[in-house]
């Protein structure tokens, strides 16, 4: 059986409200929510704003017996009858079985992209806030190119979704944008990188036609960056950026 609006938890509850809608009708309450992101130099999210709104217990039950509180709690009974609708639930089970081994495969490839330090960092570091909202799997991207290769109509993207895929999975872009200069330090090294193997390419062209290498074309590397690079012969090994 649904919840109902008086018992309801607050944070399912608070789920379907927006986070613009939220802001509006704290109020006052939304200034010290916002200095402590500030202070703690947490982003102010949605997810940040209503963890801190569920504590307030007067908030809530204010917001129970709001026209915002009800509206909410529409969307909540609206999406409890989806979930729970025996075909819903049917087909929601079959994309389940169906992708299960396209994601089995896919964090197989992943991991084979690691470093070993790479899986010791986070066997060390899987308690830390930033860490908890980015998911590994590229859900949506996984499953338009499992249909795209096997045809299976159940998971053929809706009528009005958007084609446009993105292959980082849910809260990586987040992240990224969070630690600039640690990307943008990344990505210059990545560039460097790339600009020497494509000159080695090309000094070994001209070694094969007899010409001698052209060493001068070789670009200048930081230390740092040369030893990192990965040998050649480690196929499509790459390195992923730092922290992720």
């Amino acid at each position: 059986m649904p919840f109902t609006i008086e018992n309801i938890p607050a944070d399912r509850l608070l789920h379907f409200i927006a986070k613009d809608d939220l802001i509006t009708i704290l109020g006052d309450k939304f200034q010290p929510i916002q200095a402590e992101a500030n202070a703690t130099k947490s982003k102010l999210t949605a997810a940040f704003i209503k963890t801190r709104v569920a504590r307030d217990n007067d908030f809530i039950e204010r917001f129970r017996r709001s026209a915002e509180g009800a509206k909410a709690f529409q969307k909540y009974l609206e999406s409890y009858a989806r979930l729970t609708n025996p075909e819903t639930k049917a087909k929601r089970t079959q994309v389940r079985k169906l992708m299960s081994e396209p994601r089995r495969g896919f964090m197989g490839c992943v991991a084979t992209k690691l470093e070993p330090a790479d899986f010791k960092e986070c066997v060390d570091n899987y308690d830390r806030d930033e860490y908890q909202s980015i998911s590994l799997v590229p859900s949506g991207a996984l499953k338009d190119s499992v249909y795209h290769k096997t045809g299976e109509l159940l998971l053929a993207p809706r009528p009005n979704q958007k084609q446009h895929i993105s292959y980082l999975p849910t809260g990586l872009r987040a992240y990224m944008l969070s630690h600039p200069d640690q990307y943008e330090s990344y990505i210059t090294e990545r560039k460097a990188e790339l600009k020497l193997l494509k000159a080695v390419r090309r000094n070994a062209r001209y070694e094969q036609e007899g010409r001698g290498a052209p060493v001068s074309t070789l670009p200048v590397l930081p230390v740092s960056s040369v030893e990192e690079i990965e040998p050649l012969d480690r196929g499509k090994r790459r390195r992923e950026p730092p922290g992720v």
